[in-house]
């Protein structure tokens, strides 16, 4: 799950690079989304320490994962080859965000160690407030122009 982590935080170094009116903050996103990834193999390290410790918790889909990342790449592609406009771009970093809220790091496992807990919920908060952005960044773009044909 780090690498899917690591695989957002270079959607949003595209974002800075296409979006450059507001580089700044997807470089910031991009930075944070590095910490999840660092944090993930951390609280992986924590488990592998001391297994006894944790429960399985609120399950998650290992293929879904891995299809997530497949898609990662893709428009990661696409943005590479100038394939997609800023709306796209906005509604896909809408959707990572929206599909890393789903998971909820904090209730994967189920444990009593209070830095294996800080860490899930920093990610959580973080994801939570990374959605918010981009949501009020779409509503500020305004709806979608419509080409008129003719």
């Amino acid at each position: 799950m780090s690498g899917v982590e690591r695989e957002v935080a270079e959607f949003y170094r595209f974002c800075a690079r296409l979006l450059g009116d507001e580089e700044e903050f997807w470089l910031s996103v991009s930075a944070d989304e590095l910490a999840h990834a660092d944090n993930i193999q951390k609280m992986t390290g924590l488990v592998a320490r001391n297994p006894e410790r944790y429960r399985p918790g609120h399950p998650f889909n290992a293929a879904s994962i891995r299809t997530f990342s497949m898609y990662l790449r893709s428009v990661i592609g696409r943005m590479e080859e100038g394939g997609m406009t800023r709306e796209e771009i906005l509604k896909t970093a809408e959707y990572i965000e929206s599909s890393a809220s789903e998971l909820h790091y904090a209730k994967i496992v189920d444990t009593d160690n209070d830095e294996y807990k800080e860490l899930a919920l920093r990610i959580d908060a973080e994801t939570e407030k990374h959605q918010k952005a981009i949501e009020r960044r779409i509503k500020k773009a305004g709806p979608p122009v419509v080409k008129s044909e003719g």
